[in-house]
């Protein structure tokens, strides 16, 4: 079963994987990971601006959950807002 989260679109580098809101593990940082290739942007405008990402930079992530994305601004990105509503 694949993990829940909420994504703002396709990895334009993969093409394989979405883009999913994260938090690093150690500090709380969010920012945007791909799940197949690991690319990682410090915002949406950076994502969506097709700006040059890195590499696991933040470390180990998790996935905001459900009420840190209802909290959080980067929300009007969402893709799958339907999940908002489980």
């Amino acid at each position: 079963m694949k993990k829940r989260g909420f994504h703002i679109g396709e990895c334009y580098l993969c093409g394989q994987g979405n883009v999913y809101i994260c938090k690093s593990e150690s500090t709380d940082k969010v920012f945007l990971a791909c799940e197949e290739c690991d690319s990682e942007w410090p915002s949406p405008e950076e994502f969506l601006n097709h700006r040059i990402s890195n590499r696991k930079e933040g470390g180990r992530y998790l996935r905001l959950s459900k009420e840190e994305m209802l909290q959080h601004p980067w929300k009007v990105y969402v893709e799958n807002r339907f999940d908002f509503e489980d």
